[in-house]
């Protein structure tokens, strides 16, 4: 009897150990359900386009990936030569550049279809990025519910209306913006900084532009943009550019903006 009451003690122990454990390793992974912490920021696979005798290109998203401790998946872009070649063969409509940049991406949407990647940030083009990516990239995904939406616009060359602060600044530098004094000059340039140093949020954008060089979607997204990407370069539409800020603003897909942009 006595072996039997410390043979089920000892087992109940075990239980309750293995639990703490296992609640110790949750909330330390996956407190907010997205680590954005990991080697892919959260997100099944990160894509990399690259030129494929571009040594110095690839080199150096290399050397960042390996500061940032990022695991890149390599796609080779499409060259212009290569596009040309599309262009003649299909009787493509869009100008060389934009058929290159089509077709570069819808690999990678075609990537992702076949390997059922359900998510992916994606980096387009040689880009700057800032060492707390992974940090705002963390606390970015509190705005977004802790899920990652149908896009995620990491990089952007432009501000946006809709961003948090951009209302207040584009006031202070209008009403400043033909000012001499130094007084004004030092207030548009405190604007600036604070602006700048502003806290990471996402929000959602009214009018993203500059955003092709590093956002983030899911496959539904990546079907859809595989889709349209085709019937763009059949015709003498728009850039990648237009593509993804147009599913964004008309509400076809729910799309969010990282603030300050990481990239």
């Amino acid at each position: 009897l006595a072996l039997l009451i410390f043979g089920t003690a000892t087992v109940i122990s075990l239980m309750i150990v293995a639990l703490t454990w296992k609640d110790e390793i949750t909330s330390d992974r996956t407190p907010m359900g997205i680590d954005a912490f990991n080697s892919t920021l959260g997100f099944q696979r990160v894509y990399a386009a690259i030129e494929a005798n571009n040594l110095a290109q690839s080199a150096r998203i290399a050397a960042i990936a390996g500061l940032l401790d990022i695991e890149l998946h390599f796609i080779n872009s499409t060259t212009q030569v290569e596009a040309e070649a599309l262009k003649q063969k299909y009787g493509f409509q869009a100008p060389v550049s934009e058929i290159a940049e089509l077709d570069t991406h819808r690999k990678i949407y075609a990537d992702m279809e076949a390997n059922n990647v359900q998510s992916a940030a994606i980096i387009g083009r040689l880009v700057d990025v800032e060492m707390d990516l992974k940090s705002r990239l963390s606390q970015a995904f509190v705005d977004t519910g802790l899920q990652i939406p149908d896009i995620m616009f990491i990089g952007r060359a432009y501000s946006d209306k809709a961003e948090p602060g951009a209302t207040e600044i584009l006031e202070i530098l209008d009403a400043t913006k033909d000012a001499q004094d130094a007084s004004h000059r030092q207030q548009r340039l405190l604007a600036k900084k604070q602006f700048a140093q502003r806290h990471t949020r996402a929000f959602r954008p009214r009018y993203p532009r500059g955003i092709s060089s590093a956002y983030a979607i899911n496959l539904r997204t990546a079907r859809r943009l595989n889709r349209r990407g085709l019937r763009r370069m059949q015709m003498d539409g728009h850039d990648l550019d237009f593509i993804l800020a147009d599913m964004a603003m008309v509400g076809i897909s729910l799309a969010y903006a990282v603030s300050p942009p990481p990239i």
